[in-house]
């Protein structure tokens, strides 16, 4: 099973956040999902005013908590932003194959392949790993939760889904019925970086560094 490290940009954002954690059972390839205290940390200062915090969330679900690197001194780093670095550190320590993040630039090419990982938005990972019937299945669960709007399947996925996972919207763009994208975002320059597949989980010297698929999966 692959293991997918959450930034904490993901982590601090609700709809992001949820359909990862109810795509984990529902994926063609399924995932475990971790965090550390200082992803924690960091993703409670990014959240909105009066959201549930994600401590509160992780206990009330259960969700996997794991130790940040013991000294990040230790990392050799070549080109990752070094404000990422302890997140690139806490991959490495708990073994992860993704991080799964909203800042794919933040992390370098060098480094990913040295430690064998990618960098992948979310919106990107989703996309090549839950079919149409799991998307139906979690955006049905999504608005099933909610009494105040957007709390329909066709709005929840034009509103939230187009804006913050803009790649899975563009996937399933009318699988509710004729959608439009009211993304108010600027588009993604970058949705992954990085030496293992988004779609096998496997290493591969000969990854599309566009597409982060391996020449198997891009095989007809």
């Amino acid at each position: 099973m692959d293991t997918v490290l959450v930034d904490a940009d993901v982590l601090a954002q609700a709809t992001p956040r949820t359909v990862l954690y109810l795509a984990r059972s529902l994926a063609d390839r399924r995932f475990r999902i971790i965090f550390s205290p200082h992803i924690e940390a960091e993703a409670e200062k990014a959240q909105r005013p009066g959201a549930n915090k994600v401590s509160a969330l992780r206990q009330r679900f259960g969700w996997n908590i794991v130790p940040d690197h013991p000294d990040i001194s230790e990392i050799t780093v070549a080109d990752t932003n070094v404000k990422d670095i302890s997140i690139l550190a806490a991959a490495i320590a708990n073994d992860a194959n993704y991080i799964v993040t909203g800042n794919v630039r933040d992390f370098g090419v060098q480094d990913l392949v040295s430690y064998s990982m990618s960098a992948v938005h979310p919106g990107y990972f989703l996309a090549q790993r839950i079919s149409e019937n799991a998307y139906r299945k979690i955006i049905t669960e999504m608005a099933a939760r909610r009494a105040k709007p957007p709390n329909t399947e066709l709005d929840i996925h034009e509103i939230e889904i187009s804006d913050e996972l803009p790649t899975l919207f563009a996937r399933y763009q009318n699988v509710f019925g004729p959608a439009i994208s009211k993304r108010t975002k600027a588009p993604l320059k970058y949705v992954f970086r990085g030496a293992i597949c988004v779609t096998c989980g496997q290493f591969s010297d000969g990854i599309s560094p566009n597409l982060g698929i391996c020449s198997e999966c891009l095989s007809p």
